[in-house]
């Protein structure tokens, strides 16, 4: 687990960031990223084990919907 807490402000720490992130989320971790007004647990979406453990993380059921967010629809 990878352990950061702060957010840097050179454009070359915020891309190193952003690789560490979605390496570890490729890889079924969870990841924690700021929003627009507050925070979002993330994982990868096509993950079974990463979906289980976001849902155990959140509290939530197979019933209840996790919203996906996309890029673009070409994968």
């Amino acid at each position: 687990m990878t352990d950061i807490r702060s957010i840097p402000t050179d454009p070359r720490e915020v891309h190193a960031l952003y690789v560490r992130v979605a390496d570890a989320v490729r890889a079924g971790h969870l990841a924690v990223i700021p929003t627009d007004t507050s925070y979002a647990v993330i994982a990868d979406a096509f993950n079974a084990t990463a979906v289980a453990a976001l849902r155990a993380a959140r509290g939530q059921d197979n019933d209840v919907a996790l919203p996906v967010g996309v890029g673009s629809m070409e994968r």
